[in-house]
């Protein structure tokens, strides 16, 4: 009976959204951070998706996400799976079914040490051959994509903990400067679109951030375009960086002249959940909200998933799960209600 009880309660704001039109519509969370000044709050697609109709409801309603990045469509085995030979089929769905929406999207990734095809990571190369393919690449998936991405996430994850360059087919072959060409092909082939550098641990001042700030720093007095980085904020609840570290760890890049984001913001809590795991988790989602809100180059803000079955932490981070905004059932969290109210203030 108590179950029952919850389960019918649990409908009835969904049943009041479902009749409400109009001026009596609640503001979702794009709608609200806009009202804020924010460009967008967004989140993740993928064509897999697509045959949900719950999800897709709530991910084209732009009063809830302003915003789309395509998960994996965009990555380099998606669009180059045979050297040369370029697939944009279900990348195009995705972008196209945004913007027809008035969706910002947000482009990911041109250059990562990770989605890279077999015939690239099994191959032997030169450093010229290498340089021509991703030349090559980024030529061919910037210029279809030419005028219809907000940003693009240039290279992701260049970095190891300890702020060294990490060790990938592109810095072992060509060296650090793949980067800084990365970034002039780019701009090249869409000047319009800015460019970000995007990486996961460097939400607060640590070796990696502070690399990250070096390469920022060092490629804008070259002249290189880089217009902002992508702080990833894939961050577990107990152990978030609060309000006033994520503060500092945004000026960090800030203070150099560029816009920052959180590009894939989910807070995963280690299994089983319970209610002080939840409020942990709450807390983190707020503090970096805040952030965010604080911070006048901070362009906005874009969810990791926002359907807690669909979440890469489930496989991605053993023992941990439950990140979203939305759970199994598609209800709203609490947490939800917590950053609309932070939003309203």
């Amino acid at each position: 009976m108590k179950t029952n009880t919850l389960i019918a309660l649990s409908a009835l704001p969904s049943l009041g959204l479902a009749l409400s039109t109009g001026p009596t519509k609640q503001p979702g969370l794009n709608s609200l951070m806009e009202k804020r000044g924010k460009l967008y709050f967004g989140t993740i697609n993928e064509v897999n998706y697509l045959n949900d109709t719950k999800h897709t409801a709530i991910l084209s309603n732009r009063n809830e996400f302003g915003q789309i990045t395509p998960e994996n469509s965009q990555k380099f085995a998606a669009t180059e799976p045979q050297r040369g030979v370029f697939n944009f089929t279900n990348a195009d769905r995705l972008v196209d079914r945004a913007l027809a929406r008035g969706q910002e999207v947000r482009c990911h990734n041109l250059v990562w040490y990770n989605g890279l095809p077999e015939w690239l990571t099994l191959g032997t190369w030169d450093r010229p051959t290498l340089l021509d393919i991703m030349e090559n690449h980024i030529k061919h998936v910037v210029q279809h994509y030419r005028g219809r991405c907000y940003a693009w996430d240039v290279v992701n994850e260049a970095f190891n903990e300890d702020g060294s360059y990490r060790d990938t087919i592109w810095y072992k072959t060509i060296g650090p400067e793949y980067i800084p060409l990365a970034y002039e092909l780019a701009a090249k082939y869409d000047p319009m679109a800015k460019l970000y550098y995007n990486d996961y641990g460097i939400e607060f001042v640590n070796n990696k951030s502070v690399a990250s700030a070096r390469l920022v720093q060092d490629l804008r007095a070259q002249g290189v375009k880089l217009d902002g980085v992508g702080l990833q904020g894939h961050l577990p609840a107990i152990q978030s960086p609060n309000y006033d570290d994520q503060m500092a760890g945004l000026k960090l890049f800030t203070d150099l002249g560029v816009e920052v984001a959180y590009t894939e913001l989910d807070v995963f809590i280690q299994m089983p959940n319970n209610a002080a795991k939840t409020a942990q988790q709450a807390q983190a989602y707020v503090d970096t909200l805040r952030a965010c809100l604080d911070t006048p180059k901070c362009a906005g803000i874009t969810l990791w998933g926002f359907y807690d079955p669909y979440s890469w932490v489930w496989e991605g981070v053993p023992g941990f799960g439950d990140p979203c905004l939305w759970d199994a059932r598609y209800n709203k969290k609490p947490v939800y209600d917590e950053m609309a109210k932070v939003l309203k203030q």
